[in-house]
């Protein structure tokens, strides 16, 4: 008799479970029934109020009318007018792209390739350029297998990255270097070190002295394509330092290396066989300074490193600062440009960090409070490699 009602039992909770999961799934089905319906019409109402502006919401004055028949704007992956438009203004809200071109066909070793390239979102707006085999150059991506050597393979990664870059040619970049600023068309594509790299036409100028100054950097910052061109001289005297506060500057920087020689070491002693350090200087017009040292000690392939940081005036008074470029653990200091035409120099930098290097444009900005000194912050970033 026990057994006979165990097994009834049994059957009944059997019943019960299934119940309940039925019960379960059929809500479940709803549910996303429901949220996808919503979602479709959330997606079509945010569409057309972007596409359509509303008297209540008018179009700000600083974004350009966008030509129908520009194709800088309209060809590639994705349309490029909402990164543009924030590029005009970085803080604004971006608008979300009104629609996407269809990719082009390709052949079967370009779309091979084409797996292999890495783009940034469209809606970034600031990129790094450099000279770089006597010419300037914009990185905008990653590609992830060898290219270079083969014709073949060459000539598909073009064919790729022209079907599949979100700036295509014909996009605009406005380039502010030690020199100035100027205005730059993206005319071609090719590789550098493992990155997709935009080959650029500028002036006579950015190309005479991309010939002789390497690496040149400069930011890159995606402009509407039927903008007014500019082009000017940098205002801010970067030239020689005074001989006094040149002398200033050396006395700093022999010191900097010296005191972290005699106050850090290494935790292991393979690492103190390979301990190195360096100290370089830039001079132009930073907030509240002339000139920017840098003194690194670091040992193996930057596996352990020790960075300072300070700021010279003009009468040779130094104020630490704080440097903050993620992987990067080691900086070399390049030059001082205006990276963003706010009339401020910032840095550029060459990054260093275990096995992997790059370039970054380094901004000066206060603490977070009174008490804590100023640091430099990246601003953009590119040419990177990785020993792999």
């Amino acid at each position: 008799m026990p057994v006979v009602i165990s097994i009834q039992y049994q059957r009944r909770r059997n019943r019960l479970t299934i119940l309940i999961r039925v019960v379960t799934a059929a809500f479940a089905a709803v549910s996303l029934q429901a949220c996808a319906a919503g979602e479709t019409r959330s997606v079509a109402s945010t569409d057309s109020v972007s596409a359509i502006p509303s008297p209540q919401s008018p179009v700000p004055s600083s974004e350009s009318p966008v030509p129908a028949g520009d194709t800088a704007l309209s060809s590639g992956v994705g349309s490029l007018r909402g990164s543009i438009d924030s590029a005009l203004a970085a803080t604004r809200r971006r608008t979300r792209p009104a629609s996407r071109a269809r990719p082009r066909a390709l052949s079967p070793l370009a779309d091979t390739i084409a797996e292999k390239l890495v783009f940034p979102p469209v809606t970034q707006s600031w990129f790094l350029g450099a000279a770089r085999g006597k010419r300037m150059l914009v990185d905008i991506g990653r590609v992830d297998i060898e290219v270079r050597r083969n014709p073949a393979r060459l000539a598909a990664y073009k064919e790729a990255v022209d079907a599949r870059s979100p700036f295509p040619v014909g996009t605009r970049f406005r380039l502010r270097g030690p020199w100035g600023a100027d205005d730059a068309v993206v005319n071609g594509f090719d590789t550098w070190n493992g990155r997709i790299v935009a080959t650029v036409e500028t002036s006579p100028l950015v190309d005479s002295l991309a010939r002789t100054i390497e690496p040149l950097p400069a930011t890159a910052q995606l402009v509407d394509s039927a903008a007014v061109p500019i082009a000017y001289d940098s205002t801010c005297v970067r030239g020689p330092v005074s001989p006094v506060l040149d002398v200033r500057v050396k006395g700093v920087r022999d010191s900097l290396e010296l005191r972290m020689r005699e106050t850090e070491h290494p935790p292991y002693e393979r690492l103190l066989k390979s301990l190195k350090s360096r100290s370089t200087s830039a001079a132009g017009c930073f907030p509240g300074g002339r000139v920017i040292v840098i003194a690194t000690l670091w040992a193996g392939e930057y596996e352990w490193v020790r960075e300072q940081v300070v700021l010279l005036d003009d009468a040779g008074l130094v104020s630490p600062l704080r440097l903050r470029d993620y992987r990067f653990r080691g900086h070399e200091a390049l030059f001082a440009l205006d990276g963003d035409g706010d009339g401020i120099d910032d840095l550029a930098t060459r990054g260093y960090g275990p096995n992997l290097g790059g370039m970054s444009v380094l901004r000066l900005v206060d603490g977070r409070t009174p008490k804590e000194p100023r640091r430099l912050e990246r601003m953009a970033t590119g040419f990177a490699w990785e020993n792999r």
